[in-house]
């Protein structure tokens, strides 16, 4: 079953509704076609039948039939670790300070970030990041090996720390940015333990993905922001119910 998985994950490029839609009706499988594409494949895959498959993906909205992975498969079995931060590219400097400082000492306290590559990714951020050597999920909208093929230079870097680079699919070129976008969504939600907002605008992709991370049940938490200021999102969370936070410690001491 597990190429059974692999081969529709692969012709469907990770979409969802066609991959499911194919196993429904029992779409009948090319065998060589089959052949001629795994040979092909360098990077790790994990379908959602195999027991390394995180069980929290597992559980949350419409799971990838297959995830496709680079790097330390560890990282995703310490599930309450895993701490997704956003990183805009629209921080302001004492934004970039709250990221720095929440980063720093949750490093210390041996945890993962999370971190996507939504539209507003600041990636000289993550780049620091990785310097830092944190313990670092990266995950990607595009197709794994698409993603390795444009970023080789990030990927040198990522190699660096201790890292595990994942992706719902293997190549993605023929889907579009919104299909794109909301796998990615999904994908972050299920992978996170906690979710911690830094500066974020109300209509940001990061936005979207506390609303996947929400429906999942996950924890939600938020540094807050001055009422004059343009990144919203904080605040309406913490009016919400999420956990406001001050310190590496507010986060801590909830998980």
């Amino acid at each position: 079953m597990d190429n059974v998985l692999l081969y529709f994950s692969l012709k469907y490029q990770g979409n969802w509704e066609k991959i499911y839609t194919a196993l429904d009706k029992k779409e009948k499988i090319d065998h060589e076609q089959f052949l001629a594409e795994t040979k092909k494949i360098d990077s790790t895959f994990i379908s959602i039948i195999n027991p390394l498959y995180p069980i929290s993906l597992k559980n949350s909205h419409k799971p990838p039939f297959v995830i496709f992975t680079e790097g330390d498969l560890n990282l995703l079995a310490n599930y309450h670790q895993i701490i997704f931060l956003n990183l805009e590219n629209q921080h302001d400097e004492y934004g970039k300070k709250v990221v720095n400082d929440l980063c720093e000492g949750l490093t210390k306290e041996n945890r993962t970030l999370l971190i996507g590559d939504n539209v507003e990714i600041d990636f000289k951020l993550t780049e620091k990041l990785i310097s830092n050597k944190n313990k670092i999920i990266f995950v990607t909208k595009k197709g794994i090996q698409d993603f390795k093929k444009i970023n080789k230079d990030f990927l040198k870097l990522l190699k660096t720390t201790n890292y595990l680079l994942v992706s719902e699919s293997y190549e993605n070129d023929s889907l579009n940015s919104e299909e794109s976008d909301n796998f990615l969504y999904r994908l972050i939600a299920g992978l996170g333990k906690a979710f911690v907002i830094t500066q974020a605008k109300s209509n940001s992709s990061c936005s979207k993905i506390i609303n996947y991370a929400l429906n999942d049940g996950k924890e939600i938490f938020a540094v807050p922001e001055r009422i004059d200021s343009c990144f919203k999102l904080g605040n309406n969370l913490i009016k919400q119910g999420a956990k406001l936070v001050e310190n590496v410690s507010d986060i801590l001491n909830e998980l």
